[in-house]
Parts: structure tokens; sequence; C-alpha cells
């Protein structure tokens, strides 16, 4: 009896990791990752950080020079899903969305990488920063 009870146990646990794991699957859609970066010159102190969508609120993140703030999510099969970000450094801030459907005007990338810089926020669509474009100057 005992063993037939365990054996139901770790079936269970083993089972439900398993679809645990599976829920991080984007079956739909793509899975997308939002990465923040704060690339501000060494020495000009943190970068104040709160995203969020309609569902979702990652809370408020500091990020020191160099640091980032990243997540990954299913992007809806019906295009909805919307996240924006609020960043401020100083006196300087600026609020814009980090992942819509228009957002690379049709064309859509699994990798956004925003980063703050001096005179502005930057956009791109791979891990490195060369190929950063600027968006957005601070308001």
């Amino acid at each position: 009896m005992m063993k037939t009870l365990l054996l139901v146990l770790f079936a269970t646990s083993f089972f439900s990791q398993a679809f645990a794991q599976e829920k991080r699957k984007c079956i739909f859609s793509p899975k997308i990752t939002i990465e923040v970066l704060n690339n501000l010159p060494q020495g000009s102190g943190s970068l104040q950080v709160h995203c969020a969508s309609k569902d979702d609120d990652l809370g408020n993140r500091t990020l020191a020079v160099g640091d980032e703030f990243d997540w990954t999510f299913c992007d809806h099969f019906l295009s909805k899903t919307l996240f924006f970000c609020h960043l401020w450094w100083g006196p300087r801030q600026k609020a814009f969305d980090v992942y819509d459907k228009d957002l690379s005007q049709g064309k859509r990338h699994e990798f956004y990488l925003w980063a703050a810089q001096g005179d502005g926020i930057y956009l791109g669509t791979s891990a490195s920063t060369q190929s950063l474009v600027k968006v957005y100057s601070w308001d």
C-alpha cells in the first residue's frame, strides 16, 4: 500500500512539473523577450524602471549602469499584447510602449532590447548594442 502511495505521489509530482514547463511554451504564438538595459554613462546614477501590461505589473526596478531587466511572454495570437515602461533618470523621464503589434511596422521580432542612454532611449532587435537605433529623447 505504501509503495503504491509513493508511486502515485512521485507520478503526480513528475507530471505536474512537466505540465508547468509546458505552460511556458508558446503554442499558438511566438515567445517574445523584452530587455531594458541601463546603458547610461558610467557614474551617472541609477535608472528607475516600471513596466507593465494590462494584466501584469512587473514592478519597480532600480538598474545600475550596465544592469538589465528582462522578461519573456507569449504574444497573444490575435496580436493584442501590449507592454509599456516608464523610465526615470534623475530629472529626465520617458514613458513608452515596449511591445505592441505595430512596434516594428508589421515585422515582428522575438527579442527587443531597449537601452537607456544619455541622449535618449534606443531600440535594437538583437542582444548586441551595436545595432541600436534612437527612438525617443528624454522628456
